[in-house]
């Protein structure tokens, strides 16, 4: 058998000027092979399509968009110490920190007990199978949400909500998705 050269970032395999120059500009597509299970979460539309952003690192976080000249360069909302990129503020900031351990504590869960959140988490976390894995999920969609949605009330409206506050609301929000997405499975009988 002959060696052949294959362009992995291409769909056929062959280098043609739009798959280099997409690779170029770091626009392939991600091999991340949860993207169908994102998809499928029992969440309403806005939340996934803001998880997809999110994963793809396109949320309008401050030094998003001071990358698009669109915005000034300023710290994170919720801890005002770093740079409010998505990693961040979803996962490093200190508020976000305090707000996933009372999620972990609403939801009872103690393998989060000692949690170190991080993306690395997160991708491990969607690669589960199991029932209660589908709340997990749910859950950690809800708070992403909620922490947006409570980031955005202190820049718009000069809000403050609490970590415990969000965990709560986001806990309540997953158990809601859920018991909607169980009654939606049932058969209608006519």
């Amino acid at each position: 058998m002959e060696d052949l050269w294959v362009w992995v970032p291409g769909t056929t395999g062959d280098a043609n000027t739009k798959s280099i120059y997409k690779f170029l500009r770091g626009e392939t597509k991600q091999d991340w092979t949860s993207w169908k299970k994102m998809w499928e979460l029992p969440v309403a539309p806005r939340v996934r399509g803001f998880l997809w952003k999110l994963f793809r690192e396109q949320v309008p976080t401050w030094e998003y968009l001071y990358g698009l000249r669109c915005g000034p360069k300023m710290n994170c909302e919720m801890c005002g110490i770093f740079p409010e990129t998505g990693t961040h503020l979803f996962y490093a900031c200190r508020f976000a920190l305090e707000m996933w351990v009372s999620l972990a504590r609403e939801l009872e869960e103690e393998q989060w007990q000692d949690f170190r959140v991080g993306s690395e988490w997160i991708t491990q976390t969607w690669s589960m199978d199991q029932a209660r894995d589908t709340l997990i999920k749910t859950a950690i969609a809800a708070t992403i949400w909620e922490i947006w949605k409570a980031r955005n009330a202190r820049v718009f409206q000069d809000r403050r909500i609490g970590a415990y506050a969000i965990a709560r609301k986001a806990a309540a929000l997953a158990q809601e998705y859920m018991q909607v997405a169980e009654v939606a499975r049932r058969p209608v009988n006519l």
